[in-house]
């Protein structure tokens, strides 16, 4: 028997604002419309475009999908959800970390929690424990590798330029190989095969299903052998239309075809356990022939003839990287006096992150004093802020005024804003150092100092802000804008907002002057309250004097 395992990757940068959670829905309502969804009933047709049937993907070919828009799909499109879940359930997905960032880069502590909170987040969708966990840009190293097989991870899918045989060649995409570790442990590695990868994304390899079908079937040559196809699942109807259509025509060929087998990796590696052994080439990444350049320095991948100086992404990286730190003694520092083990305490988080009814339950678990859950609340807000930071999105494109570098900088934002609440620490010292030597590539912004006043800060809402928004609703009755991270209402001629990054409920009172349909509304705070945490319009980064 021969085998075919078709891969899918599914991402999207992370939306959402910083400040209130809220997610800008068009983005993932295209997603849905033009891959999500399609690909729960792809459309075979016949001879003359009549309708055979339909087919549910996910099922048949193995995939691996953030969280993020898991959490999105079982809200908003609830049937998409399940279908997807029934498949996961059953074999055909892979985990993937909370945070898209490239794990080699993250601090030892950091990377065991952003497979952690992965793991948990695969349970929390699928109901299982996941046998792998797919490498963001299939970054890695040894220390990555060592985390996830502490996890349970048991194979990962790699690139064949990201290890060596004992000869020194490439790894065949052929076979499943093993992978030693220092411990003593090891794991299973499939190699994808790249210019199959490459057709499939780049050469229009989906225009035509019997192609697809074709270049499957045609590399499927060895006995026992594998052909491992591992591509972007927006390729499938997003990036090119009705891709989906042509992945189940093939997947009908291939199910068709005498002596060969559309299989997950999981039952391959039950089949025909790794046997050759192969060295892994450390700090590589299929995203960047540079290594891991692309996310820690200036090299040229992502630049344009007009966005030639790639410079700001050292310096971004360095800025996060010490304030990072930072932020992780502020945490222990504080944490340590609430709790008895904060680090334990954030890896345990992502229950409350996933489930937010369970944050009474969760501080009682972590043996916090009701008096102290506020600052709790706060430091690991922060801590979440800290880490969505390092999406690998905020390096991948030309300049850093894009809107995924921008979602990095407005998480670090967020972050020092946490930490200022809970310490009175001022941190904007410690990223202002890196970001003044940011060259950006856009007139609008030539330094790092005028992409964070014209572009982070854009997105910032303090607690005011949503109290104008709740009045406002209630003053002309409509229903106030949803922020996943606030609740507001207004009671005994007051307007209350509860913050739940902060953990604390503050009220306002408020004037409205004008019309209903065009109130002119303002607020200030009660009297015998915490003050709010404001630094006017200039925001974190301001210059000083």
């Amino acid at each position: 028997m021969r085998y075919v395992c078709i891969h899918t990757h599914f991402h999207q940068p992370d939306w959402a604002n910083p400040w209130t959670g809220a997610l800008p829905a068009d983005r993932y309502e295209r997603m849905w419309t033009e891959c999500y969804q399609p690909l729960t009933a792809a459309k075979v047709l016949g001879e003359w475009a009549e309708l055979r049937h339909v087919k549910d993907v996910y099922s048949r070919v193995s995939f691996d999908m953030g969280g993020r828009v898991l959490g999105w799909l079982s809200r908003a499109h609830p049937s998409t959800y399940h279908t997807i879940v029934s498949a996961g359930a059953r074999g055909a997905s892979v985990a993937h970390p909370y945070v898209h960032a490239i794990l080699p880069l993250a601090n030892p502590r950091d990377l065991r929690t952003l497979v952690r909170w992965g793991v948990a987040d695969f349970r929390h969708h699928y109901g299982r424990q996941p046998r792998s966990m797919w490498l963001p840009e299939t970054a890695v190293d040894l220390s990555t590798l060592e985390v996830l097989a502490e996890e349970g991870t048991s194979y990962v899918i790699l690139s064949p330029s990201q290890a060596r045989t004992a000869a020194g060649a490439s790894p065949s995409p052929g076979v499943a190989h093993r992978l030693a570790l220092p411990s003593g442990r090891s794991l299973a590695a499939f190699f994808t095969d790249p210019t199959l990868d490459a057709a499939v994304a780049y050469e229009g390899l989906l225009h035509d299903g019997d192609q697809l079908a074709d270049r499957l079937l045609g590399a499927a040559t060895t006995e026992g052998g594998l052909v491992q196809l591992a591509t972007d699942g927006a390729s499938f109807g997003h990036h090119h239309r009705h891709g989906e259509m042509a992945l189940a025509w093939a997947i009908d060929r291939i199910d068709e075809a005498e002596g060969v087998s559309l299989v997950h990796p999981e039952r391959y590696l039950e089949l025909h356990p790794p046997s050759d052994q192969v060295q892994l080439l450390e700090e590589t990444s299929s995203g960047c022939p540079h290594g891991l350049s692309r996310w820690r320095a200036a090299c040229a991948c992502g630049a344009t003839a007009q966005a030639k100086d790639m410079r700001w992404r050292g310096h971004l990286r360095r800025g996060l990287d010490a304030l990072s730190e930072r932020l992780a003694e502020v945490f222990d520092e504080h944490g340590r006096s609430i709790v008895s083990d904060p680090w334990a305490a954030r890896d345990a988080y992502i229950s409350v992150l996933l489930a937010p009814s369970r944050r009474a339950r969760f501080a009682r678990e972590v043996g916090c004093r009701p008096e102290d859950e506020r600052t709790l609340w706060r430091l690991l807000a922060m801590q979440h802020h800290g880490l969505e930071m390092f999406a690998s999105d905020g390096w991948s494109f030309e300049d850093v005024t894009r809107p995924e570098t921008v979602r990095v900088m407005q998480h670090a934002a967020r972050a020092m804003e946490l930490a200022e609440e809970v310490a009175g620490v001022d941190l904007r010292p410690t990223l202002r150092e890196h970001m003044d030597q940011v060259i950006g590539n856009t007139p609008e912004a030539p330094s790092g100092r005028d992409a964070w006043r014209r572009h982070v800060l854009r997105g910032r809402v303090t607690t005011e802000d949503v109290a104008r928004v709740a009045v406002r609703a209630a003053v002309t009755g409509r229903e106030a804008a949803r922020m996943p991270r606030f609740d507001a209402w207004v009671s005994d001629g007051a307007v209350v907002v509860l913050d739940r990054d902060g953990g604390a409920e503050v009220r306002y009172r408020f004037d409205v002057a004008g019309s209903s349909v065009a109130p002119c509304i303002s607020v200030s705070p009660e009297r015998d309250q915490e003050p709010q945490q404001t630094r006017g319009a200039q925001g974190p980064l301001a210059p000083v004097g």
